[in-house]
Protein backbone atom coordinates (compact mmCIF):
# COMPACT_ATOMS: atom_id res chain seq x y z
CA UNK A 1 0.00 0.00 0.00
CA UNK A 2 1.09 3.56 -0.62
CA UNK A 3 0.74 6.25 2.05
CA UNK A 4 -2.75 7.30 0.91
CA UNK A 5 -4.00 3.71 0.96
CA UNK A 6 -2.46 3.14 4.39
CA UNK A 7 -4.23 6.17 5.84
CA UNK A 8 -7.56 5.02 4.41
CA UNK A 9 -7.00 1.52 5.77
CA UNK A 10 -6.09 2.89 9.21
CA UNK A 11 -9.06 5.26 9.29
CA UNK A 12 -11.50 2.46 8.48
CA UNK A 13 -9.80 0.22 11.06
CA UNK A 14 -10.27 2.87 13.77
CA UNK A 15 -13.96 3.17 12.88
CA UNK A 16 -14.31 -0.60 13.17
CA UNK A 17 -13.08 -0.41 16.77
CA UNK A 18 -15.90 2.08 17.46
CA UNK A 19 -18.59 -0.23 16.06
CA UNK A 20 -19.07 -2.49 19.14
CA UNK A 21 -18.78 -5.47 16.76
CA UNK A 22 -15.47 -7.35 17.09
CA UNK A 23 -15.99 -9.05 13.74
CA UNK A 24 -15.72 -5.65 12.07
CA UNK A 25 -12.20 -5.38 13.49
CA UNK A 26 -11.35 -8.97 12.55
CA UNK A 27 -12.27 -8.18 8.93
CA UNK A 28 -9.02 -6.20 8.65
CA UNK A 29 -6.96 -9.30 9.51
CA UNK A 30 -5.95 -12.29 7.45
CA UNK A 31 -7.53 -15.61 8.37
CA UNK A 32 -5.82 -16.69 11.59
CA UNK A 33 -4.41 -13.21 12.13
CA UNK A 34 -3.44 -12.32 15.69
CA UNK A 35 -2.37 -9.52 17.98
CA UNK A 36 0.05 -9.54 20.91
CA UNK A 37 -0.15 -6.67 23.37
CA UNK A 38 2.89 -5.31 25.22
CA UNK A 39 4.90 -8.44 24.48
CA UNK A 40 2.18 -10.88 25.54
CA UNK A 41 1.15 -14.07 23.79
CA UNK A 42 -0.62 -13.74 20.42
CA UNK A 43 -4.41 -13.72 20.69
CA UNK A 44 -7.21 -13.77 18.15
CA UNK A 45 -8.01 -10.19 17.23
CA UNK A 46 -11.78 -10.67 17.66
CA UNK A 47 -11.22 -11.84 21.25
CA UNK A 48 -9.12 -8.79 22.12
CA UNK A 49 -11.53 -6.40 20.45
CA UNK A 50 -14.47 -7.94 22.31
CA UNK A 51 -12.68 -7.43 25.63
CA UNK A 52 -12.20 -3.70 25.06
CA UNK A 53 -15.65 -3.22 23.57
CA UNK A 54 -17.24 -4.91 26.58
CA UNK A 55 -15.20 -2.88 29.05
CA UNK A 56 -15.90 0.42 27.24
CA UNK A 57 -19.40 0.46 25.69
CA UNK A 58 -18.92 4.09 24.60
CA UNK A 59 -15.39 3.53 23.29
CA UNK A 60 -14.12 5.82 20.54
CA UNK A 61 -10.83 4.98 18.82
CA UNK A 62 -9.22 7.59 16.59
CA UNK A 63 -6.28 7.20 14.25
CA UNK A 64 -3.47 9.58 15.17
CA UNK A 65 -1.24 8.70 12.23
CA UNK A 66 0.05 5.89 10.01
CA UNK A 67 3.79 5.33 9.66
CA UNK A 68 5.11 3.13 6.81
CA UNK A 69 7.78 0.66 7.91
CA UNK A 70 9.95 -1.85 6.07
CA UNK A 71 8.00 -4.69 7.68
CA UNK A 72 4.57 -3.11 7.08
CA UNK A 73 3.21 -0.13 9.01
CA UNK A 74 2.59 1.43 12.42
CA UNK A 75 -0.97 2.38 13.32
CA UNK A 76 -0.99 5.06 16.04
CA UNK A 77 -4.24 5.41 17.96
CA UNK A 78 -6.01 7.05 20.88
CA UNK A 79 -8.77 5.34 22.86
CA UNK A 80 -11.35 7.39 24.76
CA UNK A 81 -14.09 5.73 26.77
CA UNK A 82 -15.75 5.07 30.11
CA UNK A 83 -15.19 1.78 31.92
CA UNK A 84 -18.87 0.99 32.51
CA UNK A 85 -18.82 -2.63 31.34
CA UNK A 86 -19.38 -5.58 33.73
CA UNK A 87 -17.27 -5.07 36.85
CA UNK A 88 -16.06 -1.72 35.55
CA UNK A 89 -14.89 1.18 37.68
CA UNK A 90 -16.94 3.82 35.90
CA UNK A 91 -13.81 5.87 35.27
CA UNK A 92 -13.01 7.79 32.10
CA UNK A 93 -9.93 6.55 30.22
CA UNK A 94 -7.96 8.42 27.56
CA UNK A 95 -4.91 6.46 26.41
CA UNK A 96 -2.73 6.35 23.30
CA UNK A 97 -0.61 3.62 21.76
CA UNK A 98 0.33 2.02 18.49
CA UNK A 99 0.28 -1.29 16.61
CA UNK A 100 3.08 -2.69 14.46
CA UNK A 101 1.49 -4.40 11.47
CA UNK A 102 2.86 -7.13 9.24
CA UNK A 103 0.69 -7.65 6.17
CA UNK A 104 -0.23 -10.95 4.57
CA UNK A 105 -0.35 -11.77 0.85
CA UNK A 106 -4.05 -10.83 0.89
CA UNK A 107 -3.23 -7.23 1.85
CA UNK A 108 -4.69 -7.64 5.34
CA UNK A 109 -2.94 -7.63 8.72
CA UNK A 110 -1.37 -11.01 9.38
CA UNK A 111 0.21 -10.09 12.70
CA UNK A 112 0.01 -7.08 14.99
CA UNK A 113 2.14 -6.13 17.99
CA UNK A 114 0.31 -3.62 20.16
CA UNK A 115 1.93 -1.21 22.58
CA UNK A 116 0.55 1.18 25.19
CA UNK A 117 1.45 2.40 28.68
CA UNK A 118 -0.12 -0.34 30.82
CA UNK A 119 0.77 1.44 34.08
CA UNK A 120 -0.98 4.63 33.03
CA UNK A 121 -3.96 2.62 31.73
CA UNK A 122 -4.36 0.88 35.09
CA UNK A 123 -4.04 4.21 36.91
CA UNK A 124 -6.81 5.72 34.81
CA UNK A 125 -9.04 2.67 35.36
CA UNK A 126 -8.76 3.27 39.11
CA UNK A 127 -8.70 7.07 39.28
CA UNK A 128 -9.79 8.45 35.90
CA UNK A 129 -7.79 10.58 33.50
CA UNK A 130 -6.93 13.36 35.96
CA UNK A 131 -7.34 11.60 39.30
CA UNK A 132 -4.54 11.28 41.85
CA UNK A 133 -1.68 12.50 39.69
CA UNK A 134 1.04 13.32 42.16
CA UNK A 135 2.87 16.54 41.38
CA UNK A 136 6.66 16.69 41.62
CA UNK A 137 6.54 20.45 42.01
CA UNK A 138 9.94 21.91 42.82
CA UNK A 139 12.00 18.90 41.77
CA UNK A 140 12.87 20.39 38.35
CA UNK A 141 12.40 17.08 36.51
CA UNK A 142 10.92 16.66 33.06
CA UNK A 143 10.52 14.03 30.38
CA UNK A 144 9.91 14.19 26.63
CA UNK A 145 9.36 11.46 24.04
CA UNK A 146 10.20 12.23 20.41
CA UNK A 147 8.83 10.25 17.47
CA UNK A 148 9.74 10.67 13.81
CA UNK A 149 6.96 12.62 12.07
CA UNK A 150 5.48 11.85 8.65
CA UNK A 151 7.17 15.09 7.53
CA UNK A 152 10.90 14.53 6.83
CA UNK A 153 13.14 16.32 9.32
CA UNK A 154 10.38 16.70 11.91
CA UNK A 155 9.72 15.10 15.30
CA UNK A 156 6.43 14.76 17.15
CA UNK A 157 6.80 15.29 20.90
CA UNK A 158 4.97 14.42 24.12
CA UNK A 159 6.34 16.18 27.20
CA UNK A 160 5.75 16.61 30.91
CA UNK A 161 7.36 18.77 33.58
CA UNK A 162 7.13 17.86 37.28
CA UNK A 163 3.93 15.88 36.50
CA UNK A 164 2.20 19.26 36.67
CA UNK A 165 2.35 20.37 33.04
CA UNK A 166 2.22 18.32 29.85
CA UNK A 167 1.24 18.41 26.22
CA UNK A 168 2.32 17.85 22.61
CA UNK A 169 5.03 19.50 20.58
CA UNK A 170 6.63 19.59 17.15
CA UNK A 171 10.32 19.94 16.24
CA UNK A 172 11.17 20.99 12.68
CA UNK A 173 14.22 21.64 10.52
CA UNK A 174 16.17 18.53 11.51
CA UNK A 175 17.75 15.73 9.47
CA UNK A 176 15.70 13.22 7.51
CA UNK A 177 17.53 10.26 9.10
CA UNK A 178 18.15 9.61 12.77
CA UNK A 179 17.52 11.95 15.68
CA UNK A 180 20.83 13.82 16.03
CA UNK A 181 20.71 17.33 14.63
CA UNK A 182 19.52 20.90 15.11
CA UNK A 183 15.79 21.67 15.29
CA UNK A 184 13.36 24.41 16.21
CA UNK A 185 10.79 23.06 18.67
CA UNK A 186 7.44 24.43 19.84
CA UNK A 187 5.59 22.96 22.83
CA UNK A 188 1.93 23.26 23.74
CA UNK A 189 -0.22 22.49 26.78
CA UNK A 190 -2.91 19.79 26.70
CA UNK A 191 -5.47 22.54 26.06
CA UNK A 192 -3.66 23.46 22.83
CA UNK A 193 -2.35 26.70 24.33
CA UNK A 194 1.21 27.59 23.30
CA UNK A 195 3.81 26.96 26.03
CA UNK A 196 7.43 27.46 24.92
CA UNK A 197 9.75 27.34 21.92
CA UNK A 198 13.48 26.68 21.66
CA UNK A 199 16.35 25.84 19.41
CA UNK A 200 16.83 22.13 20.07
CA UNK A 201 20.22 20.43 19.73
CA UNK A 202 20.40 16.63 19.86
CA UNK A 203 23.89 15.10 19.88
CA UNK A 204 24.59 11.37 19.78
CA UNK A 205 27.31 10.10 22.13
CA UNK A 206 27.72 6.36 21.65
CA UNK A 207 24.42 4.66 22.45
CA UNK A 208 23.01 7.74 24.18
CA UNK A 209 22.18 11.36 23.42
CA UNK A 210 22.94 14.76 24.93
CA UNK A 211 20.10 17.23 24.44
CA UNK A 212 20.05 21.02 24.89
CA UNK A 213 17.22 23.55 24.67
CA UNK A 214 18.37 27.07 23.79
CA UNK A 215 16.42 30.35 24.02
CA UNK A 216 17.84 33.78 23.18
CA UNK A 217 21.28 32.25 22.75
CA UNK A 218 21.35 30.75 26.25
CA UNK A 219 20.92 27.13 27.36
CA UNK A 220 17.56 26.87 29.14
CA UNK A 221 17.46 23.11 29.75
CA UNK A 222 19.63 20.04 29.34
CA UNK A 223 18.86 16.35 29.16
CA UNK A 224 20.07 12.87 28.37
CA UNK A 225 18.27 10.36 26.20
CA UNK A 226 18.24 6.96 24.56
CA UNK A 227 16.35 5.32 21.72
CA UNK A 228 13.46 3.08 22.77
CA UNK A 229 11.45 1.26 20.08
CA UNK A 230 12.30 3.80 17.34
CA UNK A 231 11.63 6.75 19.66
CA UNK A 232 13.94 9.06 21.55
CA UNK A 233 13.18 9.17 25.28
CA UNK A 234 14.77 12.11 27.12
CA UNK A 235 14.91 13.06 30.78
CA UNK A 236 15.65 16.74 31.31
CA UNK A 237 15.93 19.62 33.77
CA UNK A 238 15.86 23.38 33.54
CA UNK A 239 19.11 25.33 33.91
CA UNK A 240 19.02 28.44 36.08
Amino acid sequence: MDQTELKRFGSRYAKAWCSQDPENVAAFYSKGGSISINGGAPEAIAKEALGFMTAFPDMVVTMDKMVPRSYGAEFHWTLDGTNTGPGGTGKHVHISGYEEWTFGADGLVARSQGHYDATEYERQLKHGVDGEVQSMDGLNVGFVLYTKSDVPGSLDARWTYENAYSGPGIATGGPEDGFAGHYHVRYFLESGQFSDEYDLIIEKTGSFYNVSWIADGKVSAVGVGMEVENRLAVGWRRVD
